[in-house]
């Protein structure tokens, strides 16, 4: 979601390249499942596959390849059992995410 005002501000417009920002603390990582419920209002979930799952006692670090090549970091639970090749869903809420004109 972004505001009129916010659209206005950038100067977006279709076909206008941007970048989609993020913290890594942001992004919560799941096992992706064959029958996943719809998608909680206000939030993405993007597929992907985890490339390193580093684990930790408040969460485990996962650097995750989406299907289009674009990787991302984010938190699963603590022992949460994913290893590298896992296919995982990388959930966003809206709110966590800057968008920023790409240059080039």
């Amino acid at each position: 979601r972004i505001t009129l005002e916010s659209v206005e501000l950038l100067g977006l417009a279709p076909g206008l390249a941007v970048q989609a920002l993020c913290k890594a603390t942001a992004v919560r990582v799941e096992r992706a499942a064959k029958d996943m419920p719809p998608a909680v209002p206000g939030t993405c979930r993007l597929p992907a596959r985890a490339v390193r799952v580093v684990r930790g006692e408040s969460g485990d670090e996962v650097s995750a390849e989406l299907d289009g090549g674009v990787q991302m970091v984010g938190f699963a639970a603590p022992d949460s059992g994913l290893r590298a090749g896992s296919r995982v869903l990388l959930v966003v809420e809206d709110n966590a995410v800057v968008i920023a004109l790409a240059q080039g």
